[in-house]
């Protein structure tokens, strides 16, 4: 699972929308807007988080996206997922022999770390911190189980 503009862009988006979970529908404008994602941008990851199964869209005066089930369900794996590549291509090995080996092995750890990290962090968690850290240093600001 590779960190992409895209996977960023729908997590912020996904994150507004448990922010405002009990409200109901948001307009894609709005959420654009309050995640600070362009909205040409933004309506392409709302689409595929809707096909993804992450959000449902409701057309209409009252339309606009919602999450499809309680931010607590959803996991920042879930997102990432729904908006990926399954064409991604990994980079090509750089190397041969032993040292090869060795690094594809720290790599597939360090995924396998992030996946479990990401499959662990909720929308709902993410989100409370987000919130509560809105008036904090972007050098101390909380974000899931670790700083940024």
């Amino acid at each position: 699972m590779n960190r992409t503009a895209r996977g960023d862009a729908a997590l912020a988006i996904a994150i507004e929308l448990a922010h405002q979970y009990k409200r109901g529908a948001v307009t894609g404008r709005e959420l654009a807007a309050s995640a600070g994602v362009p909205a040409p941008f933004a309506l392409q990851a709302l689409g595929r988080l809707r096909r993804g199964g992450i959000v449902v869209a409701r057309k209409g005066p009252a339309g606009g996206f919602s999450l499809s089930r309680p931010p607590a369900r959803i996991s920042a794996a879930d997102v990432i997922e729904a908006v990926a590549d399954l064409q991604e291509d990994r980079s090509p090995k750089r190397s041969s022999g032993r040292e090869a080996t060795e690094i594809s092995a720290m790599w597939a750890n360090a995924e396998t770390a992030a996946q479990r990290i990401l499959s662990g962090t909720t929308l709902a968690n993410v989100a409370k911190f987000s919130r509560a850290d809105k008036n904090t240093s972007p050098a101390t600001r909380r974000e899931g189980n670790f700083r940024i």
